[in-house]
């Protein structure tokens, strides 16, 4: 795959190609710059997982900035499912730190079978779960319907 470079940015010299992997959410997860006029050089670049993978050792050694890099890119859409399973912002935060401090206790026992963010979605919504069970967080409840047949318009204007 050839493009422009990683993130967008032109790479410095016209003399390599750009080889760039997006996972099936649309997530750069890869991407490498190779200098083909010298094939002994390798990658001029770290990849993107390198960079991952260099934050996830950081993070299960103990470093919360990197536990805040892995976690990031997922903050805001892992609140808004936490939002859409429990129907308050306010229990949506509350779920959202709960599965944020699970993950990080859980970090040494991450065995990267599925991906960073399907992980944490599974935190997420079990942490929901488990607290609608426990009483915790309460659905909001659905619109109230009335006990009668509401009038039409037509036989309202009449």
């Amino acid at each position: 795959m050839r493009a422009a470079g990683c993130a967008g940015r032109p790479h410095s010299d016209g003399a390599g190609e750009h080889r760039a992997s997006i996972d099936v959410h649309g997530v750069l997860v890869g991407c490498a710059y190779m200098d083909t006029t010298d094939s002994q050089k390798g990658p001029l670049t770290m990849t993107v997982s390198d960079v991952a993978q260099n934050a996830f050792a950081r993070a299960q050694a103990g470093d919360e900035r990197a536990f805040h890099e892995l976690t990031a890119p997922y903050r805001r859409e892992l609140q808004f499912h936490c939002y859409r399973m429990l129907g308050s912002l306010t229990d949506a935060e509350d779920a959202l730190q709960e599965t944020l401090l699970a993950a990080w206790r859980g970090l040494s026992g991450y065995e990267g079978r599925a991906s960073l963010r399907t992980w944490l979605y599974r935190i997420a919504t079990n942490r929901c779960l488990n607290g609608i069970r426990d009483g915790r967080w309460r659905v909001s409840p659905p619109e109230p319907v009335a006990p009668f047949q509401p009038p039409s318009r037509v036989a309202a204007k009449m």
